[in-house]
């Protein structure tokens, strides 16, 4: 039987071959605009800088960190979907400062040094389990320089999980589409946030504190964004 990551794995190649940014990322609603907001709440999350080494773990093809890096000084970004890293190889061909790896943020066997900032966007919701999320966290703290910054963007709140999902049923689709879409969400994992500051302190992290999504984003709806310190 298929598990949920082989599942996301080969969604996440067939986005890659598409030439739209936004399908590519997982966003195919999005607008210009709205990406734009997006980026803009991650760089004053991170508040980057011309030292910062930054991580972009699970980066699909790479746009965040292509945004980013006339900011910093390097971004190392990797994904566990072939085609996407072999996009990103390709698009980031044109940025300096930008090195690209095909990694697994359960292994991150690849990745070595000691980032002073790192990004995690809507990665940890397309794990298995729980013990996964520890395993993740656990690796990202590893990477992590003293006194450094990890953002992860865009995952699933579990106290607005069922206000989301009977949002579907006043939508103007077809039963099919609905029963689809409500299978998809129920492959994602949701958290709530005072279960991931427990995993957080119990990882070794200082810090862990949930920001505010944009208003003008959908994700704010049904979603929270995590901010944690070493």
């Amino acid at each position: 039987m298929e598990n949920v990551r082989d599942f996301w794995r080969k969604l996440w190649n067939q986005h890659a071959a598409s030439d739209n940014m936004f399908v590519q990322i997982g966003r195919s609603s999005y607008t210009p605009l709205e990406f734009a907001l997006a980026i803009r709440d991650i760089c004053k999350a991170l508040d980057f800088n011309k030292e910062d080494i930054v991580l972009d773990a699970g980066a699909a093809v790479g746009w965040i960190s292509m945004f980013i890096s006339p900011f910093v000084k390097k971004i190392v970004l990797f994904d566990y979907a072939e085609e996407m890293v072999s996009k990103a190889k390709e698009l980031t061909a044109y940025f300096d400062n930008i090195q690209v790896e095909h990694d697994d943020i359960l292994f991150m066997k690849k990745i070595d040094g000691q980032f002073t900032k790192v990004i995690s966007a809507s990665i940890l919701q397309y794990l298995e389990n729980k013990e996964q999320v520890m395993t993740a966290l656990s690796n990202i703290y590893k990477v992590m320089a003293p006194g450094g910054k990890a953002m992860f963007a865009h995952h699933p709140d579990l106290k607005k999980k069922a206000a989301h999902l009977d949002s579907y049923n006043r939508l103007d689709w077809d039963k099919e589409k609905i029963k689809q879409s409500l299978e998809m969400e129920e492959k994602r994992l949701w958290f709530d946030i005072e279960e991931i500051g427990k995993m957080a302190s119990k990882t070794g992290f200082s810090k862990c504190y949930e920001l505010p999504i944009n208003s003008k984003l959908w994700q704010s709806t049904h979603m929270i964004d995590f901010v944690v310190e070493k």
